[in-house]
C-alpha cells in the first residue's frame, strides 16, 4: 500500500512545478485515487469534500476555471442531498475566487 499523500504536499508541488509537469500530474492522480478509496463508505459528504479539495488543487495551480467547475459540482451535490451548510459555504467560496 502506498504511503498516504497529504493534500498540502500536493498543493506545494503544484505551486512549485505547475499542473503541466508529468510528475505533478501523477502525484495528483495518486492523491485523488487515495481520496476516492476513502469515500467509498461515506459517499455523499465525502465526495463533496473531494470536489472542494480538487478545487483547492486547481486554484493553487492557477486554473480558476477548473476550480470553479469542481466547486460547482460540489455545490450541485450538496443541493441534491439538501446539505444547506455545505451549499452556502461552497457558494461563498465561489464568490471569493
Amino acid at each position: 500500500m502506498e504511503t498516504p499523500i497529504d493534500k498540502e504536499q500536493v498543493i506545494a508541488r503544484i505551486k512549485e512545478t505547475g499542473l503541466d509537469n508529468p510528475d505533478t500530474i501523477d502525484l495528483v492522480r495518486r492523491w485523488k485515487i487515495q481520496q476516492e478509496d476513502l469515500i467509498k463508505d461515506d459517499f455523499c459528504e465525502a465526495s463533496i469534500v473531494l470536489n472542494i479539495d480538487m478545487a483547492d488543487l486547481y486554484e493553487a495551480g492557477g486554473n480558476i476555471d477548473e476550480a470553479l467547475n469542481c466547486l460547482e459540482d460540489a455545490r450541485y451535490q450538496a443541493g441534491q442531498v439538501d446539505h444547506k451548510e455545505f451549499y452556502d459555504q461552497i457558494t461563498k467560496r465561489m464568490e471569493e475566487i
